[in-house]
């Protein structure tokens, strides 16, 4: 007798997650993937404001939205991905149906910070009309 999953599975080592700074604001970017039942399933991510931050762990959580009932059962991969404002976290602590996972979120290399003044589009002023 073959038993099929009623959920999708999730491995700490799906997920990263990485901090953009965008000048003003620290971003973290946040990837993973689990494992569901049939095709046709989504996954999303969503902030959890009340969690995050007092931990030094920016919380979400992933939402599972299951396929219809036509779908073909195989094991299917399925993917998610976000962005969530966290000016502190040092790890994303992803909520799932089957538990918790933390993922550390990676910082950028010094070198590829940079001042706000230089992610700002270039101004140029016309000074005179071309002339032919």
């Amino acid at each position: 007798m073959v038993v099929f999953r009623k959920r999708c599975t999730y491995d700490a080592a799906d997920f990263a997650a990485s901090a953009v700074y965008t000048g003003e604001r620290r971003l973290v970017h946040v990837t993973g993937s689990g494992v569901c039942p049939t095709d046709g399933w989504t996954l999303e991510l969503v902030a959890e404001p009340g969690r995050s931050e007092a931990t030094g762990s920016l919380a979400v959580a992933l939402r599972e939205v299951p396929a219809d009932r036509s779908q073909v059962r195989v094991l299917t991969r399925v993917g998610v991905d976000d962005w969530f404002e966290s000016p502190r976290a040092s790890e994303v602590l992803v909520h799932t149906p089957a538990g918790d996972l933390r993922i550390p979120i990676a910082e950028p290399h010094p070198d590829r910070l940079r001042p706000a003044e230089l992610d700002q589009e270039p101004v140029f002023q016309l000074l005179s009309e071309p002339t032919a």
